[in-house]
């Protein structure tokens, strides 16, 4: 969908794979550099299969994706992924705010329309809102 080309197979989005899958996946040569789970309560994951995950495939690029209650990663394990982090970017209205263990990021657009249409023209003409 995203027209990445032969850059696709070093991608594993985990929407329709079991975990075992994935790390059967990861076990192969020429195996995936960057895996997406969407979501973490989707794929019912615990803290412990988390970091045994991040044990495992240490070189693997992963990226959870999590439901939210208001602006926070919803349930315990979420929270608990959340910690331990490198960069957490929390998604509204078609804006991605990134935040690191280090220094936050200057907010970005994702979908210009759809920004427009939740914050109105003048927030993304202005960008009167610069950090998250």
């Amino acid at each position: 969908q995203a027209r990445m080309g032969k850059k696709a197979k070093k991608f594993v989005v985990l929407d329709k794979e079991s975990i075992a899958e994935v790390r059967e996946r990861l076990r192969r040569q020429k195996s995936p550099q960057v895996v997406v789970v969407d979501s973490l309560q989707y794929a019912e994951m615990t803290y412990i299969h988390y970091k045994k995950l991040r044990a495992e495939f240490p070189r693997v690029l992963w990226i959870f994706v999590s439901h939210a209650e208001g602006k926070e990663p919803a349930g315990r394990t979420a929270k608990s992924v959340r910690y331990d982090a490198d960069v957490k970017i929390l998604v509204e209205g078609c804006r991605a705010f990134p935040v690191s263990r280090y220094v936050g990021g200057a907010p970005y657009v994702v979908w210009e329309e759809g920004a427009e249409r939740y914050w109105g023209a003048n927030y993304i003409r202005n960008n009167v809102l610069n950090n998250y």
